[in-house]
């Protein structure tokens, strides 16, 4: 394991822990003991800004960008140990190549000399060696003075250099035309696909007994609809991708594909609550993928974004209705009638191959620009995740918070 990928883990399990601490303080009514008035505001503005904002970039800033990132030789692992014999040899050949070449030109230019009787002439050339000689010392003096300036930056420039590994690190690029069109296409179809995961999901839950609590809000106008947006769409679509997306595409990128199931995996189990594990795992395994073909985590930003601003805005229409209340009428009927149902599973259908249709030409767009290997589930020399402990820790926190959300809606 390199040591970048090791601070990156404990900075994302630091991130699991502050989410499950607040997740526990607000199950506990702590904050309106408190006296804050919104304590659900106030969660989401601490948990997605602090949590999954600040405290990724500001740990990733002091303990992971601008420093060496080596192997951990106390974590053995055979990808490591076959990584450090590649380097090895890589040393090896290079130490032992130079003298070589010098040698052979030396030995060449010797056999080239004649040799020659007037004393005369050995003095001149020796003379004019030294002079060369001295050439060379003063030339090499001078580019080592050169060069000495650049040493002496201030520390403003080992900052900006820091911060712009940080923003090749999490994926900070721009994404071609091509591929932000193909974003939205891939995100309408996960619009659709997500819905009826959710809607199977929950239905599943149903039948195993499990009772949800109500968190509906309560829409009274249209400053209600724009702090929603604020809340459940603005901010968890940035600083959740920052840290589900970038952080872990920082540490876990040299896993290659992996990364996707990595990705999905923690972004399921960081929500702690069994209702939004299954559609937030395919959700994830979709931006995760949008992130690892383009190799930017703008197209996972868009997708959730678009994806709650749509819940969102679902939710004000029906409480508000007004011009959008034939949303509404459209909804209950694909729900509620047989007409209604096989419309849905048509769109579904249509969803899942246009989705599939936008990932091949993402994969081939990536391949030809050079991001990802031709060969899909190409294997890597990565430190396997079986003897990853950071990985393990972090999905066994997770499925406990989450069983514990199971098991307390079944004895609700």
């Amino acid at each position: 394991m390199t040591s970048k990928r090791f601070k990156v883990s404990i900075i994302y399990f630091v991130v699991v822990l502050l989410t499950l601490l607040f997740r526990v303080a607000s199950a506990l009514d702590i904050y309106s003991a408190l006296g804050i008035r919104n304590d659900d505001a106030f969660w989401t503005c601490i948990v997605q800004i602090v949590i999954f904002g600040a405290v990724p970039f500001v740990s990733y800033m002091v303990f992971v960008a601008g420093k060496e990132d080596r192997l951990l030789p106390y974590f053995p692992a055979k990808a490591d140990k076959k990584r450090r014999e590649t380097e090895e040899d890589g040393d090896e050949t290079q130490t032992t190549a130079v003298p070589y070449a010098v040698e052979s030109e030396y030995s060449r230019e010797t056999e080239e000399v004649q040799p020659v009787q007037d004393s005369a002439v050995d003095s001149a050339e020796q003379f004019d060696a030294d002079d060369v000689a001295l050439s060379i010392e003063q030339e090499t003096k001078q580019a080592d003075e050169a060069q000495a300036v650049p040493a002496q930056e201030p520390k403003a420039g080992k900052a900006k250099q820091a911060f712009g590994e940080f923003i090749r690190g999490f994926g900070f690029k721009k994404v071609s035309l091509k591929n932000s069109l193909l974003t939205v296409v891939f995100a309408v179809c996960m619009i659709i696909i997500g819905t009826a995961v959710s809607m199977l999901w929950q239905m599943i839950l149903s039948l195993m007994g499990y009772t949800a609590s109500s968190s509906h809000t309560h829409y009274a106008g249209v400053g209600d609809l724009f702090l929603q947006i604020l809340l459940v769409a603005v901010l968890p679509g940035f600083f959740e991708e920052f840290s589900h997306r970038g952080l872990l595409f920082a540490g876990y990128k040299e896993s290659g594909w992996k990364f996707v199931l990595i990705s999905a995996l923690f972004f399921s189990l960081m929500h702690q609550n069994i209702r939004q594990t299954g559609y937030t795992f395919v959700d994830g395994i979709a931006m995760a993928l949008a992130m690892y073909y383009t190799g930017s985590i703008w197209p996972g930003i868009f997708m959730h974004f678009l994806n709650n601003f749509w819940s969102v805005f679902l939710g004000y229409v029906a409480d508000v209705g007004g011009a959008f209340g034939f949303v509404i009428t459209v909804e209950n009927w694909l729900y509620s009638s047989i007409g209604g149902l096989i419309v849905c599973v048509v769109a579904v259908l249509l969803a899942i191959v246009f989705a599939t249709l936008v990932v091949f030409a993402f994969r081939k767009d990536a391949v030809k620009c050079g991001r990802i290997p031709d060969r899909p589930f190409a294997k890597t020399n990565a430190y396997p995740l079986s003897c990853d402990a950071m990985f393990w820790l972090t999905v066994a926190v997770g499925i406990v918070a989450t069983v514990f959300s199971l098991v307390w809606g079944l004895i609700r």
